[in-house]
């Protein structure tokens, strides 16, 4: 700027100058610091040479198992793990603790259709007895059938 001195630019740019020389630095030591745990999550991962352990009687002794070969026996291990899984969700349905919780369940659900089957008979002998209404016109109001009884009688 023509109203700007001529050191205050100088002093803009050697500011702008050391701001970019010290992110380089930083960005120096984050790229070594990178390639460190690259190298370090690359040490356990190489590939090792299978040699065969054949110590004469004629079995073979332990090898060292390669990654690839690991990963397979991981996978194997993983879908054992699934299946075994499946299977298991599948048994618990004859669990007895399992059955013995859906009998008091149903008992209680039993109990309660019931009382509220109750509940309607009373409310029907009441327009009947009371109000002295036809039978059939109470079920229509009330919106029963014939069908309907007390869920143990089924």
């Amino acid at each position: 700027y023509f109203w700007s001195f001529p050191a205050k630019a100088d002093r803009m740019r050697q500011l702008e100058h050391e701001e970019t020389v010290r992110k380089i630095e930083v960005l120096g030591k984050d790229i070594v610091e990178a390639e460190v745990k690259l190298a370090d999550a690359k040490r356990g991962r190489e590939e090792e040479e299978e040699e065969s352990g054949d110590n004469g009687d004629g079995e073979e002794g332990e090898k060292p198992m390669t990654r690839a070969a690991k990963m397979a026996r991981r996978s194997e291990l993983a879908k054992s793990v699934a299946e075994k899984t499946a299977e298991l969700d599948k048994l618990k349905e004859n669990d007895p603790q399992a059955i013995a919780d859906l009998e008091k369940e149903l008992k209680l659900v039993t109990e309660a259709a019931t009382r509220w089957t109750d509940n309607v008979f009373a409310c029907q002998e009441y327009m009947v007895k009371k109000r002295g209404m036809v039978k059939k016109e109470v079920n229509k109001m009330i919106g029963i059938t014939d069908a309907f009884d007390y869920p143990d009688s089924k």
